[in-house]
């Protein structure tokens, strides 16, 4: 399994924020609980600065869910947090989770027609079998919130690792036959989210773009 190639990433991406800044690793614990420190460093300095900040690892060894579910993220999938500084009311914090399952749902639909099931309100199915969940999480700070947009993807993952991880999981590898490009779906899923994410900040329209995914979104 070859590593994230993170030249390739950059000359992919045509964001003009999100995910400039990328910290990459080997291994990491969580992505969520390094980009909570990012956060506590800055505090009462220049928070801002961190807008847009990617961290992406090959395998987490302390990844959770929701509830602190343990989340197994080994090497081959996508393992990242986004931290957004926004002013947003924190009673929006969904639409953003869902704005990320959106540009996930959108990149794998364009890069490989890939028609996915987001199940209310976190975690991505290809039919029944889950491949992906997100985990998003407030700091607020004095006027700003940060807020960590987490998300695990089952990418290249095969079957031999997959049935370690649960026996209703899949993986884009499984669906597709082969192996999937990475930075090309990362790069994807940033490109679309920054673009809904600019315009729901700026309009605070959210439903145009829940209405465009909404037949994708199951209850249970």
């Amino acid at each position: 399994m070859e590593d994230f190639d993170t030249g390739k990433f950059n000359k992919l991406l045509s964001t003009s924020k999100l995910g400039q800044d990328l910290k990459y690793f080997k291994s990491i614990g969580s992505t969520n609980d390094y980009s909570e420190s990012l956060i506590e460093e800055s505090r009462g300095r220049d928070l801002e600065r961190l807008h847009g900040t990617l961290i992406l690892a090959e395998r987490q060894t302390s990844g959770r869910g929701r509830f602190k579910h343990k989340w197994l993220s080994p090497q081959g999938g996508l393992w990242f947090s986004l931290i957004m500084i926004t002013d947003i009311r924190p009673e929006e914090l969904p639409n953003l989770t869902l704005i990320t399952a959106f540009s996930i749902s959108e990149a794998l639909m364009d890069i490989y027609n890939i028609n996915v099931d987001i199940k209310w309100p976190n975690d991505l199915y290809y039919g029944e079998f889950k491949f992906g969940g997100i985990l998003s999480e407030l700091k607020k700070d004095r006027s700003l919130q940060a807020i960590i947009l987490g998300a695990g993807i089952n990418i290249n993952i095969d079957d031999k690792t997959l049935d370690k991880l649960d026996n209703m999981a899949t993986s884009i590898k499984k669906i597709l036959g082969r192996n999937a490009d990475r930075e090309l779906i990362m790069a994807k899923i940033l490109d679309n989210f920054e673009r809904s994410y600019d315009y729901f900040s700026t309009t605070g329209d959210f439903k145009s773009l829940f209405v465009k995914w909404e037949k994708n979104i199951r209850y249970q």
